[in-house]
C-alpha cells in the first residue's frame, strides 16, 4: 500500500512538473481586449475572429459578460480582428503585427446598425503591450536578412539589443560554436541566459564550464524573428539568472517561397593577425563553403489534396564545410650585421 501511494505521488509530481514546464516555455502571442458600444457600455456575446493574413488561419472566440475576449496561442505574424454582433455594424481592424510572446490589447467600439455594414480601421496609434512589463527588443526577419552576420549566424545580432554585451572571445566564430551566444544581460555575467525555440526549451546547461548556452542555432534564413527580453519577465519565463531569447522559426504560408544561398571564404579574403605578421608567421590556409536553402508553402497533391488554408510545410537545410590548412611557420635566413668580435655570418636573427 505504501509503495502504491509513493508511485501515485511520483506520477502526480511528474505531471505537475511537465505542465509547469510546458506553460513556462510558451512563446506564442496573444490578442485580447474589450468590446464596447458608442455609449461605452460593454457588449457581451460578440463574435470575435482573429485571422492570420499569411495562412488564413482563424481563431474564433466570443466576448464574456464583461465584454472581454481572449485569443491565445497565436503564431507571430500579421492579423486581422473582426467583431460582429446582431444589431451592430461589423468592426474590422487590419494590419495588427504580433511578435514573439506579445500580448496585444485590441479594444473595439461597435456602433448600432446592420451587421452587413462594416467599420474598418486601417491606421491607429502604435500597438503597445499593456499587459506585459518586460523590457526587450524584437529582431525581425528584415534585420536578419539585410544586416551582415558572420556565417549567417543569427545569434550575432543579439547584441543589437539595449544593455547586451558579448563576453566571450570574438575569435570563436565557428557556426557550430554554442559560445557564440555568450551574452551578458539583465545585470548578470555572460552565458546565463535562457533560450527557447518556438516555445520549446533550447537551453544547454554546460556543467563543466558552469555556464548556459544555446543548444542548437537555426540557420538565419529559417528564423522569423528573435525577441530578446532583458528584464522584468512575467511568470512564463525566467528559468535562469540572465535574460531570455525567444526564437520563432518561419512557417509555411499560402504562397510558395524560399531562399538559396552560398557563402564562400578563402585565405585570400582574410587578413593575417598583427603579431603573426610581426613574427613572419603566414596566415593559415582556409577553405570554407556554407550552402543552404529554405522552402515553404502549402501541401498540395494534384487531384488529391489542396492544402491551402490548411496544413503548411517549411523545410530548411544547411551544410557548412570548413577546412583549415595549417602551414608551418618558415624562417627567413638573412645576413646579420657583424658584432665587434666576429665577422658577419649567416644565421637566423
Amino acid at each position: 500500500m505504501r509503495q502504491r501511494t509513493l508511485s501515485v505521488l511520483a506520477a502526480l509530481a511528474t505531471l505537475l512538473t511537465v505542465g509547469r514546464t510546458a506553460y513556462a516555455q510558451e512563446s506564442q502571442g496573444t490578442i485580447l481586449g474589450r468590446i464596447t458600444d458608442t455609449a461605452n457600455l460593454v457588449v457581451p456575446a460578440a463574435v470575435v475572429q482573429v485571422t492570420n493574413l499569411a495562412t488564413s488561419f482563424t481563431s474564433r472566440t466570443t466576448s464574456n459578460a464583461s465584454g472581454n475576449y481572449y485569443a491565445p496561442f497565436l503564431v507571430p505574424g500579421t492579423y486581422r480582428v473582426t467583431v460582429a454582433k446582431e444589431g451592430f455594424k461589423t468592426f474590422v481592424r487590419e494590419g495588427i503585427v504580433l511578435n514573439v510572446n506579445d500580448r496585444l490589447e485590441i479594444n473595439a467600439t461597435i456602433a448600432v446598425g446592420a451587421v452587413t455594414e462594416k467599420i474598418t480601421v486601417t491606421a491607429d496609434a502604435p500597438l503597445l503591450d499593456t499587459t506585459n512589463g518586460s523590457v526587450g527588443r524584437v529582431i525581425g526577419f528584415r534585420e536578419l536578412r539585410e544586416l551582415p552576420a558572420e556565417h549567417g549566424d543569427p545569434d550575432n545580432l543579439i547584441k543589437l539589443s539595449l544593455g547586451v554585451g558579448f563576453t566571450d572571445n570574438p575569435s570563436k566564430d565557428q557556426p557550430w560554436q554554442s559560445l557564440n551566444a555568450s551574452y551578458a544581460m539583465a545585470g548578470q555575467r555572460g552565458a546565463l541566459n535562457e533560450f527557447t525555440l518556438d516555445g520549446s526549451s533550447n537551453t544547454l546547461h554546460d556543467q563543466g564550464r558552469g555556464s548556459i548556452a544555446q543548444a542548437w542555432t537555426p540557420p538565419g534564413d529559417a528564423v522569423s524573428e528573435y525577441k530578446v527580453q532583458t528584464a522584468s519577465f512575467d511568470a512564463t519565463t525566467g528559468q535562469t539568472q540572465g535574460g531570455v531569447i525567444n526564437v520563432s522559426l518561419k512557417s509555411g504560408t499560402n504562397q510558395l517561397h524560399g531562399t538559396v544561398y552560398w557563402g564562400k571564404e578563402t585565405t585570400s579574403m582574410n587578413a593575417n593577425a598583427f603579431f603573426s605578421n610581426a613574427n613572419r608567421i603566414p596566415i593559415a590556409g582556409l577553405k570554407y563553403n556554407r550552402l543552404g536553402m529554405t522552402v515553404g508553402g502549402p501541401v498540395v497533391i494534384p487531384k488529391l489534396y489542396n492544402g491551402r488554408n490548411r496544413p503548411f510545410s517549411f523545410l530548411r537545410t544547411r551544410i557548412s564545410i570548413r577546412r583549415l590548412i595549417l602551414l608551418a611557420p618558415t624562417r627567413r635566413w638573412i645576413r646579420c650585421p657583424p658584432t665587434p668580435n666576429e665577422a658577419g655570418i649567416s644565421r637566423h636573427c
